[in-house]
């Protein structure tokens, strides 16, 4: 029972990587393109956070929600998978048992999602190279990963008009900050200077 759980588990591991690979692979080759429809976030995040419990493992998730929150426009898919790709990388860096929560906050034009962990942290001026490909946080305890997670994230974020950066903690561990814009309008206008800048 013990063999046949492990190999679940590494084929789930090895699914993931694959999955992230072809996604990084379209977002370079300027093929992405997002489903749109409207979702209540917090159903998008109750998914995320049980589709990463086995990547999280003994790393307890709390989740600070509003209890009302405007519809956004998304693909579901892809911001899923942007939260699993985060709080799966918080779990990477934390030790056993170190918390982790998700934050959820409403601005005037966009909404903000914050993952904070108590995990190794990052060295100074590491903190937009963490969203670079194949970039790894040197740790003692190597985590298992291929370090693209986090370029996936930025891919999808960044294709619906948000923006996703990491800040380090005062104490320890790191927090992942990203936006999504309130709207379809938001969206358009960002996708419409990013082509103007292109």
């Amino acid at each position: 029972d013990e063999l046949l759980e492990a190999i679940d588990e590494e084929a789930d591991r090895l699914n993931q990587f694959v999955a992230n690979l072809l996604d990084l692979t379209r977002i370079e080759a300027g093929a992405l393109q997002p489903s749109f429809d409207w979702y209540d976030l917090r159903e998008i995040i109750h998914d995320a956070a049980n589709r990463s419990a086995l990547g999280r493992g003994d790393r307890p998730l709390t989740l600070d929600l509003p209890d009302m929150l405007p519809p956004v426009e998304v693909d579901y898919i892809e911001i899923a998978q942007v939260l699993i790709n985060v709080l799966e990388n918080a779990a990477k860096y934390s030790p056993e048992g170190g918390q982790i929560t998700l934050t959820l906050g409403v601005r005037a034009s966009e909404i903000e999602i914050a993952v904070c962990d108590e995990g190794v942290g990052l060295p100074a001026g590491e903190e937009e190279h963490i969203f670079d490909r194949f970039y790894r946080v040197e740790a003692r305890d190597r985590p298992i990963g291929s370090g693209i997670g986090l370029a996936v994230a930025r891919g999808f974020i960044e294709a619906h008009g948000g923006r996703i950066w990491a800040e380090r903690n005062a104490e320890r561990g790191i927090t992942v900050r990203l936006t999504l814009p309130l709207g379809a309008h938001a969206r358009r206008e960002s996708s419409h200077h990013d082509e103007a800048a292109r």
